[in-house]
């Protein structure tokens, strides 16, 4: 059952990674312009941020939602461990939120760092 656990969470944590690091790299276009116009790269990073992150919190609470919901299903199956056990959830709520936050920051230094010139063109 850990290993069932730990499956998910690690394809979780994949999937999150993939979609707003995607996401990010996508706007390499509107992060070169913001750049060519004078932007500076914390406000550019901020706002990423806060765009990512807002999302993550929506999709952690609603996650967390249906967890919670479907883990009194599984309450047989849990030794020692409560089925709306506090400690579990944040956890798992506080990895995601780091994972969203470094699948902001890497494509979005990268972009920062490139060229907006090249960001353009390649948009």
């Amino acid at each position: 059952m850990s290993a069932f656990a730990a499956l998910a969470l690690l394809l979780g944590c994949v999937g999150v990674f993939g979609v707003i690091s995607s996401e990010v790299a996508g706007r390499r276009r509107e992060i070169g312009i913001r750049m060519a116009l004078g932007a500076g790269t914390s406000a550019v990073i901020r706002m990423m941020l806060t765009r990512a992150l807002s999302r993550a919190l929506w999709g952690v609470g609603a996650g967390s939602v249906l967890a919670l919901l479907l883990a009194y299903s599984m309450q047989s199956l849990l030794f020692g461990v409560a089925p709306n056990d506090p400690a579990s959830f944040l956890i798992v709520a506080m990895l995601l939120f780091c994972l969203a936050a470094v699948a902001t920051i890497i494509p979005t230094v990268q972009a920062i760092r490139s060229c907006p010139l090249i960001a353009l063109r390649e948009g």
